[in-house]
Order: C-alpha cells, then structure tokens, then sequence
C-alpha cells in the first residue's frame, strides 16, 4: 500500500523527481502536543469519572457512600488534576518525540523505531509504506524485511515531499527487483 494523501498539517512544496532530498526533517512538536493533551485529558477524565461511577453503582447508588474514603473535594481535586497530569504528560512526549527527526543521505534514512532507539534503512531495502495510529500517536511506517522499521511522525517537517520521495524509491527498487528475476 503507498501513502499518498498530503498530510493535513503540512502543505509545502511537492517533490519532483531528481531534486535533492538529503537532510533532515525534524518533527514539529506542537501538534504533537496539541493531539496528545486532547487525547490524554479525554482518557484521564474518562478512567477518574468511571472509576466514581462504579463506587457509585458498588455503593448501591447511595452518594453519601461514595465519598466515605475519599472526600468529595478529593474527588474533585483528582478529577481536575488529571487533565493537568495529561498535559504534562504529553508535553513530556512530545518532547521525546522531537528525537524522531528523519535524516535522509543518498543512499539512507535514519530515523527511530518504534521502541525510540536510531535506526538506519538502505533506500534499497524499502518495500512499503504503511500507516499506524494507536494511543495518539500517528505515523508512517518505512518497513525493511531486512533491517525493520522507521516511524515517521504526522508532525514531520516536509512529510508530503518525503513520502513522494520514498512512494518514488519504492517503485524503483520494485521495478529493479523485477529486472533482476528476469535475468
């Protein structure tokens, strides 16, 4: 499957075949951040509010029960607090995030995997592009059979004209593999 939708946080220039690519894309981190806060503040409220709704339906319904350990200006504290948690949290990602950056040479991309840890992919070696999305976190896979994955993030400076360039290798190095069985 190629990726070929423009991203809908970048719109620059289109890449055009025999135009330089080498350097660097660094990842823009306050989408990241903005997408991530959004995320984490909707599942921290949502867990705080369902674990007061089950003491609710565990205390039978009773409210004066619900807040025997725990005051209800603790409730209220926690419930407030978590969205603060949430943005540091994502704040605090976002930031590590910022090591995703994507080198391109002539003849590699580097980037990270999906533990984080630096990874380096012959151009040659690309055979597919695939999406990923999970836990607020959307990228693009550059898959290798033989040296594994790079994620590239959403938020990557120039995604549009990096994905163009890769579709670009991923073609040729299918084209090349297919002249080299024929021979």
């Amino acid at each position: 499957m190629r990726i070929t939708e423009a991203s809908t946080q970048t719109r620059l220039s289109v890449w055009t075949p025999g135009r330089d690519m080498t350097g660097t894309y660094p990842v823009e981190w306050r989408p990241l951040f903005a997408s991530l806060a959004f995320f984490l503040t909707v599942m921290f409220v949502l867990a705080v509010v369902t674990g007061l709704v089950a003491q609710f339906v565990k205390a039978g319904f009773d409210a004066s029960r619900i807040f025997e350990h725990v005051s209800p200006w603790s409730a209220l504290l926690l419930l407030l607090g978590a969205p603060v948690l949430a943005v540091v949290v994502a704040f605090v990602v976002a930031m590590m995030m910022r090591v995703a950056t994507i080198t391109l040479t002539d003849k590699t991309i580097e980037g990270v995997n999906y533990g984080c840890f630096k990874k380096r992919i012959p151009l040659e070696d690309i055979t597919k592009l695939f999406s990923f999305s999970q836990n607020g976190i959307r990228a693009t896979v550059v898959h290798s059979p033989r040296h594994g994955n790079i994620y590239i993030s959403e938020n990557t400076h120039r995604l549009t004209e990096l994905l163009q360039f890769l579709n670009a290798t991923i073609a040729e190095n299918e084209e090349r593999r297919g002249q080299e069985r024929g021979l």
